[in-house]
Formats: structure tokens, sequence, C-alpha cells
């Protein structure tokens, strides 16, 4: 078998795992799954179910006494500014 440049391993089988490929495919998977979930929202806005979420994580929030979940924050600072953005 030819030596190659990527780092490489043989498991207990003897079939050559290429370690290295397998982090460049992981890496285009996540890539193509943002770009499409990006898309979608820019296109469809967010889905029902994300924006229940986001209302009983206000709730929650409230009820506790305590600041939105960061995560919430980050989008309603996103929504807003998007909303600034869209004003004629």
């Amino acid at each position: 078998m030819p030596a190659t440049a990527n780092v490489c391993s043989l498991s207990s089988e003897g079939s050559l795992v290429d370690i290295a490929r397998g982090e460049i495919v992981e890496a285009d998977l996540d890539r193509l799954i943002t770009k499409r979930h990006d898309r979608r929202v820019a296109d469809e806005g967010e889905r029902p179910a994300e924006e229940m979420w986001r209302e009983s994580e206000r709730r929650y929030q409230q009820r506790r006494g305590t600041a939105e979940h960061p995560l919430l924050e980050a989008i309603n600072r996103t929504r807003q500014a998007k909303a600034e953005a869209d004003k004629p």
C-alpha cells in the first residue's frame, strides 16, 4: 500500500481509516448544514416550534426573576438590527 501524507491509522480489522479525510468531510457537512439553515431562515423565517421555545424560555426566566437566556438575547438583538435595517 502506498504511503500518504494524510494522518492514517490501521484499525483492528486491517482496513485503512483516514482520520484527516473524516475531519474534512465533517467540516464540509457542518458548513453545508449551516448554509442551508441560514438560507431557510432567511426565506421562511423561524419555525413555530423555535418561536414557542423562545416564548417558553422567556416566561420561565421571568418566573425565576432572571435575565433572558443568552441565546435569546442574541436572537432578539439580531432581529432588532434586521428590523432597523429593513426600515425605509
